[in-house]
């Protein structure tokens, strides 16, 4: 599929391109039917280069989560994986959260969830947490989320 997605972002480029042709240009039909393919393609395109911008934002984050030492920067790569919201990312943190030893990377893990609005990823923590303040903080975002998911875990904690 990326490939696909490539061979029209060169095509829309090509189009681009044949549109600034003087011959082109002075053929009426050709510019109008070039003019309407390049509208068509710029719309794949944009979000190709959304798509693209997102997954490399991804790597990135995931690489200074795995190569740096500073917690300041691993905190900060953790709340732009909470920004990427997507299945991608979603799944990066719970990796990190079951890696991670340093309590302030976890508490940013929490909140990049939370930020996110996933509380499927939040009710997985909160069942297997044994500090009892990351799932005391984990439960108080919950209680804050409007989702079924949350709802059903906080009545289950009740009904104990």
């Amino acid at each position: 599929m990326i490939e696909k997605l490539n061979d029209i972002k060169l095509r829309f480029e090509e189009v681009g391109q044949l549109l600034s042709q003087p011959a082109v240009v002075s053929d009426l039909k050709k510019f109008a039917q070039l003019s309407k393919e390049y509208r068509d393609l710029e719309k794949v395109v944009k979000k190709f280069d959304e798509y693209t911008a997102v997954i490399n934002d991804l790597l990135h984050a995931r690489e200074v989560l795995e190569n740096e030492k500073d917690p300041e920067l691993r905190r900060a790569a953790v709340r732009n994986l909470g920004l990427i919201n997507s299945t991608d990312s979603g799944k990066a943190l719970q990796t990190i959260y079951g890696k991670e030893t340093d309590r302030d990377v976890r508490k940013e893990v929490l909140n990049a969830y939370f930020i996110q609005n996933n509380a499927s990823g939040l009710v997985a923590i909160a069942r297997n947490e044994k500090d009892p303040e990351l799932k005391k903080d984990a439960v108080s975002k919950l209680a804050l989320m409007h989702d079924k998911a949350a709802t059903d875990y906080l009545m289950e904690i009740l009904q104990k």
